[in-house]
């Protein structure tokens, strides 16, 4: 059974503007792992035909941001992001990215983040470290 946390984790993310627009769905969500799906449209595409890095890079720090926040009464926000982009994907694909903790400290996380095409393919490689703000998680209600 899900607690009433991970539930408002959700339904902040559903309010989150960015996300919401590039047609990026949450499907799993627990502490330390968030797994986020965006099917790949034409406005999401660079002039080469190809997804754009910035769609893909939104992809994966949307992601961990959801990993990085999961934790009951921790407010974290991405102090940096490395990405490798290995290969093109283009409309009508559907991405899929998961975030895992893979570092946790009092004032820091350490996220990795991997994002695969419909076939299973990697199409990038992300990983980035979060900041801790505070020990209390607040959400708009």
């Amino acid at each position: 059974m899900e607690n009433n946390y991970i539930d408002t984790v959700k339904q902040n993310f559903c309010a989150d503007r960015l996300p919401n627009m590039l047609g990026i769905e949450l499907l799993e969500l627990s502490e330390g792992k968030a797994v986020v799906q965006m099917r790949v449209k034409e406005e999401h595409l660079n002039l080469l035909g190809t997804t754009h890095g910035g769609a893909i890079f939104t992809l994966a720090d949307t992601v961990m941001g959801l990993a990085a926040n999961s934790r009951k009464e921790r407010v974290s926000v991405t102090l940096n992001v490395h990405i490798n982009y290995l290969r093109t994907t283009k409309a009508g694909e559907i991405l899929t990215a998961v975030a895992t903790e893979e570092n946790l400290t009092r004032k820091t996380g350490v996220y990795s983040v991997r994002i695969s095409d419909s076939t299973g393919a990697l199409v990038a490689l992300a990983s980035g470290t979060c900041y801790v703000l505070t020990g209390k998680k607040e959400h708009k209600s």
